[in-house]
This record gives C-alpha cells, sequence and structure tokens, in this order.
C-alpha cells in the first residue's frame, strides 16, 4: 500500500482476507484508519474454544492443518468436488446459486491445481501454528485493535451460532460493532445489498478525508 502512495487506509476483507486485516490492524496500527472483517472470529477463539457441535462445522480447520501430504493426496483426487460441497455447505440455501457463474469457473480452474491446493493446507496450518502464536502473544499483552471495526456474520454462518460471537470482538477491539446480515458465510455474494447497507456508511463515517 505504500508503494502505491497510501500510507494509511481502509481495509475490508472476508474469511481469509479479513484474518489478513485483523493482523495488520494489529500489527501496522498507524496504518489502518478502520477495519470491516466478513463473517469470522478470531483464529485464537476458534483454536481455543472448540466444542464438538463447532469441530463438526469446521472440520476443515482440522483438516487442512494436518501435515503434508495427507490433506493434499485426499483433496487432489476430487479437487472440484470437494470446492463445490464446501461452498455448497457454507451457503445459506446449501447450493451454488449464490455465485455467478463466470467466479464458479474460476473458482474451479485455480483450486484444482496442486500448487493451489498445497497453498490452501499451507494457510491453514500457519494458522494452527505462527498464526495462532500471533493471536496468542497479543491477548497475553493485552493488545487490541485500536481503530473502528465493524464485523458482518451470517445469520446462518458458523461464527454468529457460538454464544459468545458477541463479545470475542470487543475483547480484541476497544471500539467494536458486529452486525447481522441475512446470508450464510458468503455475505457479499448471498446478500450484496444488505452486505452494502452495513459497509458504506461504516467507511463513510470513520474513512479520512
Amino acid at each position: 500500500m505504500q508503494g502505491l502512495g497510501h500510507e494509511r487506509f481502509a481495509i475490508v476483507g472476508h474469511d481469509r482476507g479479513a484474518r489478513v486485516a485483523y493482523r495488520l490492524a494489529l500489527d501496522h496500527r498507524k496504518s489502518i484508519t478502520c477495519a470491516a472483517l466478513l463473517d469470522i472470529i478470531t483464529t485464537f477463539d476458534m483454536w481455543h474454544h472448540f466444542s464438538v457441535p463447532l469441530a463438526m462445522k469446521t472440520y476443515h480447520w482440522l483438516f487442512l492443518s494436518q501435515p503434508h501430504p495427507l490433506p493434499e493426496m485426499l483433496i487432489e483426487t476430487v479437487p472440484i468436488s470437494f470446492l463445490d460441497y464446501t461452498l455448497a455447505r457454507w451457503s445459506k440455501s446449501k447450493d451454488l446459486s449464490a455465485f455467478d457463474p463466470r467466479a464458479l469457473a474460476e473458482y474451479r480452474l485455480h483450486f484444482s491445481t496442486p500448487e493451489h491446493i498445497h497453498a490452501t493446507c499451507n494457510d491453514y496450518r500457519a494458522g494452527q501454528t505462527c498464526d495462532l502464536a500471533d493471536d496468542e502473544a497479543d491477548r497475553d499483552q493485552g493488545r487490541k485493535i485500536e481503530c473502528p471495526l465493524l464485523v458482518l456474520l451470517g445469520d446462518t454462518g458458523i461464527p454468529s451460532q457460538m454464544a459468545d460471537f458477541g463479545s470475542v470482538w470487543s475483547r480484541w477491539a476497544g471500539n467494536a460493532a458486529t452486525e447481522m446480515v441475512a446470508a450464510g458465510h458468503f455475505l457479499p455474494e448471498e446478500n450484496p445489498q444488505a452486505t452494502l447497507d452495513h459497509l458504506l456508511p461504516f467507511l463513510t463515517r470513520t474513512i479520512e478525508k
């Protein structure tokens, strides 16, 4: 961002991008004016609050973080079937109707390569090791996100089904708001208007002029 001439900027992220966003807000506080996160709780809270129901819904956290080559070997046999099943399972409608066919074709094209599958698994391996360690260190030191924070959750998504999802982010940010959107995990695809209705006022209020 500095290379593009932006010393300070707002950031909006979904899922893995939201994990990048909240770590940026913790690690580069002076650079982030505000942050919006879509359908996540922290990596710390995921790993430290695994109940039986949560583990069943988020088995991929345990599966993809297994040592190489187990998850890669299994996914590479049916990559598109695995991808389609996962996308449908996380959608409110439990099918692929929320996705533009052109976007879905790109997802299938790129996820089906061994390199992309390996990168996906490595992302979850990092979540179980160095990413978790970073969160644990910040939690131990009492460090919080200082910029305004908006968290949007799908009303049938996994984070919204956790009993204390509202208090999770208040423990990590001094100025956090949590809102629900009628959607599963894929808020922008499943309910774009409601997602924008939350994001635009937040960004307008908090972005630096």
